[in-house]
């Protein structure tokens, strides 16, 4: 994949945190990029500071995304704040052009397990919690992704080899645009209505956070919260891998909750005490 940027025209869309640690990777791997957002560069001189250093490998492509600009590319970086319905955009996809998401791009050059954290709300307080366990193994590790720093920022570090952790937290924006994105472990904390302007409908954004397990293989841990009734349907619609956990305030759900997923196992909260236990879903 390194190889494969060397020379390439890279747009990258939406020079927010990540969009300009995603331009500033691509770049330094002799990629030629295509630096885009709506704002014009008066308003992003700050922003982009950090590119002064690529003059030669990025090219600035601001006040509007043209359509044009992005056919001329063979591979687009989509930041997660920009819808991906936007002409431009659809237009691009139409005529083949390749689009990942910033965490995608990341996800391809990690070899480490990523823990995989996403939900309408706890998220960063987990993600945190879990970096913070990672972090006290004698294993090499990072956290970050939407919280913190982006996930592009930990490859190439000793983190990103496969003797690291990487630790993750993923927004419903950041995983819609996930494709080979493979957690080792993943939580989906819980579901409510949240961001229904871009993704439709409960549905539609739940599906969103169910792409985390996408891509899990059956010796790869899903945790899910036994007490929230809209993730049922979700665990459903998606794709499992072997071991789906579960979490619940009020003791192991029935199987019949969750789907009749095989293979589920418990883990619930009797006083001070977190009890784990397996359940046959059937």
């Amino acid at each position: 994949m390194l190889a494969e940027l060397q020379g390439r025209r890279v747009a990258v869309v939406g020079l927010g945190k990540s969009g300009i640690a995603a331009a500033d990777f691509l770049a330094r791997r002799g990629a030629q990029v295509i630096a885009c957002d709506d704002q014009d560069e008066a308003r992003l001189a700050n922003v982009l500071a950090p590119l002064q250093i690529h003059r030669d490998a990025v090219t600035l492509a601001l006040g509007g995304l043209r359509t044009e600009t992005l056919l001329a590319a063979d591979l687009i970086v989509l930041s997660p704040g920009v819808p991906p319905n936007r002409p431009a955009l659809q237009a691009a996809r139409e005529a083949g052009v390749p689009i990942v998401g910033e965490i995608e791009l990341a996800a391809r050059f990690i070899a480490a397990p990523i823990v995989g954290v996403t939900g309408t709300n706890g998220k960063s307080t987990v993600t945190s919690l879990c970096g913070a366990i990672a972090a006290a193994t004698p294993r090499p590790s990072f956290c970050g992704g939407n919280l913190g720093d982006p996930l592009i920022t930990a490859v190439g570090t000793p983190a990103a080899a496969p003797e690291g952790i990487v630790v993750c937290e993923l927004s419903s924006f950041q995983l819609e645009s996930t494709e080979r994105l493979r957690c080792a472990a993943a939580t989906i904390l819980n579901l409510t209505p949240d961001h229904l302007d871009r993704h439709g409908s409960m549905e539609s954004y739940g599906d969103a956070k169910g792409r985390i397990a996408r891509n899990q293989a059956p010796d790869d841990i899903l945790v899910m919260n036994g007490d929230d009734p809209e993730l049922a349907p979700l665990l459903r619609r998606m794709p499992r891998p072997a071991g789906v956990y579960f979490f619940s305030q009020h003791g192991p759900p029935p199987p019949q909750t969750l789907g009749g997923a095989p293979h589920i196992l418990g883990g619930w909260r009797d006083g001070d005490d977190l009890v784990l236990s397996g359940v046959d879903g059937g």
